[in-house]
């Protein structure tokens, strides 16, 4: 993902105040959340940010994403006021359960998001589970 002026992975505000940026309460749903929020990050008008597929358990999120000749791969996590934050970019160190688990992420939320990886050929619309909120073990 193309890092522009002022943007950065742990100073980004999930929740714009005055100052603008992207505010993830004014949209509806996780998918809109997430790639509202990266797109606000990362995109230019020179550089568009493609984000598919986004797959979703609790918590915890791992998003694919491209951005000119780029591409790779994000691992999200929901704070406790249900708001997204980025906490890794990666390519195949977020594929697969045993790199998941490794991340910190619970066996079982890893194991799902691990088979919905292997299931994408190509971007689709987001897979959600609905399980529980303690995902990160």
């Amino acid at each position: 993902m193309n890092l522009g002026a002022g943007h950065d992975l742990d100073g980004h505000t999930a929740h714009a105040g005055p100052s603008g940026g992207f505010d993830q309460m004014s949209v509806e749903g996780d998918e809109d959340r997430i790639t509202g929020l990266l797109r606000d990050m990362f995109e230019t008008p020179d550089a568009p940010l493609a984000v598919a597929p986004v797959l979703i358990d609790g918590d915890i999120a791992v998003i694919g994403w491209m951005q000119e000749d780029a591409g790779g791969r994000a691992l999200l996590r929901r704070n406790d006021h249900g708001l997204w934050r980025v906490s890794l970019c990666a390519g195949d160190g977020l594929r697969g359960q045993q790199n998941m688990i490794s991340l910190g992420i619970a066996p079982e939320a890893a194991a799902r998001l691990a088979a919905a990886q292997r299931g994408q050929r190509q971007p689709l619309r987001p897979i959600i589970w609905q399980s529980s909120r303690s995902s990160t073990g």
